[in-house]
């Protein structure tokens, strides 16, 4: 089975910009015609099985409750991108059964949950309360409330080895580098869009660009933060020095076990300590790395706040429905807003559902 996951979010918000003219009774509705555009070519070709959409609420996240100035700076939305999000929403829930938005979770949590649940078959851990955790790490620095941490019940490298079993297919349509901690699941890909033109992003072309493993996604972005977010990183190490880390170690579970810190229950998901041999002692004995093992000392606080403010949750709530999609029960939303080029699209793909050819 193939499914095709949508960051809903993320589509709206491209949609937008690419017609910003188009208008329906003074209205503007370019995002709501870019975004249906989109799915019904995403649609056309690369037919999946079952069609997904994954969107973000405007309530504060569980990462919110835990740093108030979470992806503080951001831009404001524009009222008139606002005023869409109704047409969008409506639109997915009359083509899909597969429409998920929670309080209190990203888009990014929800994506993982369902490719979790559809390539690993392992729905137990997505029932985890994420509840617990928020409380405890309400003074998120404190070494006794860091030792009471849950431990997260499966390693990220252990869902690999579940996988590998499965046909299932997952393709997902976001530019969020977050989800790339995914990309070590077998048959997950990305579909990125770049002028008109869609292109497949999976475990290869990450290890092309690179130069990592998808498992050290989570322990590079720790080091180098995410501005996006509002996620520091440590200062005085980029890509660069934090790829080489990466390459020399293997991943921050190794490097700062060795220190004898406690970090198990942040760099849970690190399997490339298992997965990869290298000799840490080795590292430790080079003088030229002196100086940055002593910097990571240092900083190691704000690499296990990065570090886990990045990593993705399962969403208990998700309940994915196995019943397809059908794009022509939007039919009429396309009508009341004048998109005839899209009906006419979706008359060629679902030729024997669409009744009204008077339109065309």
């Amino acid at each position: 089975m193939k499914t095709l996951i949508i960051d809903t979010s993320y589509l709206i918000y491209r949609s937008y910009f690419a017609y910003p003219k188009l208008t329906y009774n003074d209205k503007p509705v370019g995002a709501f015609f870019g975004f249906a555009k989109t799915i019904i070519e995403l649609v056309r070709d690369n037919k999946p099985d079952q069609l997904v959409f994954a969107g973000d609420t405007s309530e504060p996240t569980w990462r919110h409750k835990l740093v108030d100035d979470y992806k503080a700076g951001r831009a404001q939305i524009e009222d008139a991108m606002i005023s869409q999000f109704p047409l969008v929403n409506n639109w997915c829930n009359q083509i899909s059964k597969n429409v998920f938005k929670y309080s209190g979770w990203e888009a990014d949590d929800i994506i993982f949950s369902i490719a979790v649940d559809e390539l690993t078959q392992f729905r137990t851990i997505c029932k985890k309360d994420l509840e617990p955790k928020i409380q405890m790490l309400n003074n998120l620095f404190d070494d006794e409330n860091v030792s009471k941490i849950p431990e997260f019940p499966i390693r990220f490298d252990e869902l690999v080895q579940k996988s590998k079993n499965i046909a299932n297919e997952i393709l997902i349509y976001s530019s969020d580098r977050d989800l790339y901690q995914m990309l070590s699941l077998p048959n997950l890909k990305f579909i990125h869009s770049s002028r008109g033109v869609n292109e497949y992003f999976g475990i290869n072309e990450f290890k092309n660009k690179y130069q990592l493993h998808p498992l050290q996604w989570l322990d590079y972005k720790a080091l180098v933060g995410d501005p996006g977010d509002n996620l520091k990183g440590v200062e005085g190490i980029g890509p660069k020095t934090a790829t080489n880390i990466l390459q020399e170690v293997g991943c921050l579970y190794s490097l700062f076990e060795r220190m004898n810190l406690e970090n198990k229950p942040f760099f849970r998901t690190a399997g490339a300590c298992w997965t990869t041999s290298h000799d840490i002692d080795s590292y430790f004995q080079n003088t030229k790395n002196t100086k940055i093992i002593e910097k990571l000392k240092q900083n190691y606080q704000v690499i296990r706040h990065t570090y886990l403010m990045s990593s993705l949750q399962c969403v208990p709530e998700v309940k994915f429905e196995n019943t397809g999609f059908i794009l022509s029960e939007g039919q009429s939303d396309l009508e009341k807003y004048g998109f005839k080029s899209l009906l006419t699209m979706i008359k060629k793909l679902e030729p024997q559902n669409i009744q009204q050819e008077g339109l065309f």
